[in-house]
């Protein structure tokens, strides 16, 4: 039999996780959309200068590469916030409150996904789509499917069958999106190629590991939540690919540039 009292501060506890996660979503998405709006008036990428550097290079396309919307990220910061409120409020039970935080991280994944598929591409036709998706992106990619997929006997069940039904979607939603990312024709907006390629394979990289860390995360948590004795080797899961996204990026982001 369930201990009531043990049930509560159960219930306490992931109320409070689930606060102070929307609260970090909140602020995220307000340095998201602050650093937009400041790289907003910024130069686009022109080529290479004949005594220019190689980190300039490569940081004047990657200014040119971040053009995110700014208004949507205040919207998603609001309803992050608001989600806050409810859950520090009791409106909502920890399950719901989480479910609707997985909608508000989906949306922050397809409205930046919309606005990079919007942006102009000067090289794009020439090259075709990009060439065979990276391996290691492609192993983040099916670790997030599989992931997703472990919340299906949760939708079948009629506790929590609502959330279960709308984290999974969300999951699922980022799956998609981090092989959208992937598979997706290089995005070079100038004409210095050699530093739009790599800032390309960096930002793919990152942008495909951090869609594939939530969607094990969102995973993750809602286990933990139920119950489920993988929810700790989830996490651990996800820490462990969100690591290998930092360090890949990284040593991508070191190629030498051609002269």
């Amino acid at each position: 039999m369930v201990d009531p009292e043990r049930l509560l501060v159960a219930t306490q506890m992931e109320r409070w996780l689930v606060f102070a996660m929307a609260v970090w979503g909140g602020i995220f998405m307000i340095r998201s959309a602050v650093s937009a709006a400041s790289r907003a008036g910024l130069a686009e990428v022109t080529g290479p200068g004949n005594e220019e550097c190689e980190q300039s290079r490569i940081e004047r396309a990657d200014n040119a590469r971040e053009r995110v919307p700014a208004v949507p990220h205040y919207i998603l910061a609001g309803l992050s916030f608001g989600t806050a409120c409810a859950s520090l409020a009791n409106a909502v039970p920890p399950t719901v409150a989480y479910a609707l935080l997985c909608l508000v991280l989906a949306a922050r994944s397809i409205v930046d996904q919309v606005a990079e598929e919007c942006a102009p591409r000067r090289r794009s036709a020439v090259m075709g789509r990009s060439r065979r998706v990276d391996p290691v992106l492609l192993i983040w990619v099916v670790l997030a499917a599989v992931s997703a997929l472990l919340l299906v006997p949760w939708v079948l069940v009629q506790t929590d069958r609502v959330a279960a039904i709308v984290v999974t979607g969300c999951a699922a939603t980022m799956v998609a999106v981090a092989w959208r990312i992937a598979s997706a024709p290089p995005l070079l907006l100038g004409d210095d190629l050699e530093a739009e390629q790599i800032v390309d394979r960096e930002t793919r990289a990152t942008r495909t590991g951090k869609a594939c860390f939530l969607a094990i995360a969102a995973s993750a948590v809602f286990l933990s939540f139920s119950g489920s004795s993988v929810a700790s080797a989830m996490i651990l899961l996800g820490l462990g690919l969100f690591a290998w996204m930092r360090l890949y990026a990284h040593r991508l982001s070191r190629t030498p540039l051609a002269s």
